[in-house]
Parts: structure tokens; sequence; C-alpha cells
């Protein structure tokens, strides 16, 4: 007598999931993020450097308040030139992000204001007045 042997059936394996395909509207300026203002967060996130009262020594604050005025010169030589030379030729089409030249300079002037204000106040009422103490 031979012994029995249980064949079980194969069970396949479940079918994995399909990721499911969302379309993107890659034309969707919402999408993007606008160089010259991204660039301007960059430059806050220094100034904050030199506001931080807690974080960092007297003249490594100076350093940076000096670091962002810095950046700031080059901004306009480079990015704020080039934008008033595309409002100056008509430039009309519009980059990825929706902004037109003369809308990037005005949210360029509404952002970077607070922040010359803010830097300049931090010189003149806390930077000035403490190397002046310090000798």
């Amino acid at each position: 007598m031979t012994p029995k042997t249980e064949t079980k059936a194969a069970i396949a394996p479940p079918e994995p999931k399909k990721p499911r395909v969302h379309s993107i509207d890659l034309d969707d300026s919402s999408l993007y993020l606008n160089r010259e203002l991204s660039w301007l967060e960059f430059n806050r996130r220094v100034l904050q450097e030199a506001l931080n009262q807690d974080g960092h020594p007297l003249l490594e604050r100076v350093k940076f308040l000096a670091i962002f005025h810095s950046n700031l010169d080059e901004f306009f030589m480079i990015r704020v030139s080039g934008l008033k030379q595309q409002v100056q030729a008509g430039a009309v089409k519009a980059p990825p992000d929706g902004m037109l030249p003369g809308e990037q300079l005005a949210a360029i002037r509404r952002r970077l204001l607070p922040m010359l204000d803010e830097g300049t106040s931090t010189w003149q009422d806390d930077l000035k007045p403490k190397l002046r103490d310090a000798g």
C-alpha cells in the first residue's frame, strides 16, 4: 500500500496593486516657484542669522549682515537688471511660474523693503552700538 500524498493546488500570489497615476498639468503655474523670489527667501534666512542674538557671537552676526547686503548687490546687478531689460524689451512670455517681468519686479520690491528696514535697524540699533561698546 502506498502512502497517500495530498497535493495542494498551487495558490497564485495576489496581483500587485497598480499604482494610481494622476495626471499632472505641467503648465499649472502653481507648481513652480519663482526663481527670483526663491532667492530672496534664501537671503532672508541669511538676514535671520544676523538677527539671531542668542545663536551667534556679535562679529558673526555682523558677517551675516554683510553677506546679506553683498548678496543683494549681486542680486540687483544680475537678476533685477535682467528683469528690467526684459520689461524694456517688452517681454510678454511668462516663465513657468506665470509671473511676467514687471510682476516679478513688483513682488521683489514688496518682499525686499521690509528686509531692508530690518537690516538697517539691526545695524543702527543693535550691532553698531554693541560694537562701539565692545571697543
